[in-house]
């Protein structure tokens, strides 16, 4: 997942709310007027929760209808979460009732009629946030901030900041090319050439050849002398997966990736940048 950059939890039967964001120095606060920095030790697991989802269990009812979700308590839901990611894409999540055993929650998408039970311990981590928020603790004093650190941190988000604009711009532009197609994720692709076999899936095995470049033209890896390799679906980045198995064998593309399909804020290695928007020209020579 792309990195948060904002989440809240609310838990409406009881009217409590908080609310935090991350500021450039990727550190948590409370998101209010003067909020204090996140007590860190106290955030009791909060983060990763939230980084990884909800954790489904397993599917209880496909495309409920209006009574059903009623039944589970997501009608008026008991929690909501609402994150914003880096890429200023949200996640919103509704909680409802205890399952009959009392070992997990029902949830859901906002937008979502997929209902899914999640454990219980996931629920309550997260209404302690609100219950019990993780404000600094008075006594204990501030750990002083190396200058170097603080401005390396700094120089990192101006960075990525200014990596996520440029990508956004040349999307924007890319987009109105001739045959260029965009998914929902906002991956963009140009069909170079169809290529007339299967298609793969995320099971298979797949020789290609490709060159990958940044925006302004830099090649940052490509297969050297015509020489294909082969990997994995399932072990590659979101946007080659994506658009892989919408290729057919033989086929030519070139790919717009955006950074959230891509390597995100982490970028890889030194040359591939935070927030990269990656280029890749693609072709899919055989499923093995």
């Amino acid at each position: 997942m792309e990195e948060l950059a904002k989440m809240a939890i609310s838990l409406p039967p009881l009217g409590k709310k908080e609310t935090w964001v991350k500021h450039d120095d990727r550190y948590w606060y409370f998101d209010k007027p003067g909020g204090p920095k996140v007590n860190m030790k106290r955030w009791g697991g909060g983060i990763p929760l939230l980084l990884s989802g909800p954790g489904a269990e397993r599917l209880i009812a496909d495309n409920a209808s209006d009574e059903k979700l009623g039944i589970f308590g997501l009608v008026s839901p008991s929690m909501q979460i609402d994150l914003t990611l880096e890429n200023r894409k949200s996640i919103n999540i509704d909680v409802g009732d205890h399952t009959p055993d009392a070992q997990g929650f029902y949830v859901k998408l906002r937008k979502s009629r997929d209902v899914y039970t999640v454990h219980e311990s996931w629920y309550h981590v997260l209404e302690r946030l609100v219950l019990d928020p993780p404000y600094p603790d008075p006594d204990e004093k501030p750990k002083p901030v190396d200058p170097q650190v603080q401005a390396r941190i700094k120089k990192e988000a101006e960075t990525a900041s200014a990596n996520r604009e440029r990508g956004d711009n040349f999307r924007l532009k890319y987009k109105d090319k001739s045959g260029v197609k965009e998914l929902e994720s906002g991956l963009l692709y140009r069909v170079i050439k169809k290529g007339s076999g299967p298609v793969p899936t995320l099971d298979d095995t797949v020789k290609v050849l490709y060159t990958g470049r940044l925006i302004d033209d830099t090649i940052f890896d490509s297969t050297k002398d015509g020489e294909a390799i082969t990997f994995r679906l399932d072990g590659i980045i979101r946007g080659w997966r994506e658009a892989l198995q919408l290729m057919k064998e033989g086929g030519h593309w070139e790919i717009v990736i955006p950074p959230e399909l891509g390597y995100g804020r982490k970028g890889s290695g030194g040359s591939i940048g935070a927030n990269e928007t990656l280029v890749f020209e693609i072709e899919l020579l055989e499923i093995m």
